[in-house]
This record gives C-alpha cells, sequence and structure tokens, in this order.
C-alpha cells in the first residue's frame, strides 16, 4: 500500500482496523493450525496450513496499522510542540523577524555567529531566540 493513500486515512480509523483486524487474525490462525494439525487428509494440511498464512498476513497488516498510527500521532504532538514553541518565542524567534528591521536587533540576537550569548544575545529577546535556535533541526 502506498504510505501516501495511507496517510489520507484517519490516525482514529487506522487503529481501529487494526483492532478489528488482530482478532480474526488470531482466531484464523488458530483454526488453520488445528485444522492443519487434526486433519487427516493433505487437502485437510493445505488448506489448514493457507488459512494459517492468510492469518499471518492479516496480523503484519494489522501490526503495520498500529505502526503506522503510532508514528502518525508522534508526528502531530511533534508538531504541537514546535507551534508551541514558537508560539512562546513569538516574534523574535522566527526566521522572518532576524532581518535588520526586527525588534531583536539587526543580528538577530545571537550574534552574526549564531552563537548565544554573543552580539545582541542581552536583547529583550535574546535569550528565547538563543534557545529556538540551539533546538535541533532535521
Amino acid at each position: 500500500m502506498n504510505p501516501d493513500n495511507l496517510n489520507r486515512m484517519p490516525v482514529r480509523q487506522r487503529r481501529l482496523l487494526a483492532l478489528m483486524l488482530g482478532p480474526l487474525a488470531l482466531v484464523l490462525l488458530v483454526a488453520g493450525v488445528l485444522a492443519a494439525a487434526l486433519s487427516g487428509a493433505l487437502l485437510g494440511h493445505l488448506v489448514g496450513t493457507l488459512v494459517a498464512l492468510t492469518a499471518l498476513v492479516l496480523l503484519g497488516i494489522a501490526q503495520g496499522l498500529r505502526r503506522s498510527a503510532r508514528l502518525d500521532e508522534q508526528v502531530m504532538a511533534e508538531r504541537q510542540l514546535d507551534a508551541a514553541i514558537l508560539a512562546a518565542a513569538g516574534t523574535c524567534g522566527s526566521d522572518s523577524a532576524r532581518g535588520s528591521d526586527s525588534a531583536c536587533g539587526s543580528d538577530g540576537a545571537c550574534g552574526s555567529d549564531g552563537a548565544c550569548g554573543s552580539g545582541g544575545a542581552t536583547g529583550t529577546c535574546g535569550a528565547t531566540n538563543c534557545a529556538v535556535r540551539s533546538l535541533p533541526r532535521r
């Protein structure tokens, strides 16, 4: 499945689908193993094995849906944290405010070399700006 198509499905629906597929796959797996083990005929062994393999595929799909939902929730949480940091930093923490007409000074409150404590770091918003700029970038 294309990850872009999977991301179109809301996280809640993916999690619910995974919760429905999991128990169904476990029941099919038990039925397939029992059919393969208790059947005396070759056809019974083959059908039981195919059912068990289908159940394993369904378990893999359920696990993938669960993992995808968890990763998307983590991404959303990171975005919310980034938005909260930018909101707390105000206009001094944004890249667009680091110009010569900004309230933080012409050097962006962290100095021309980007090191905190140099240049205009003692300005009104230098500490916040330096804190935002020191966060790891991707």
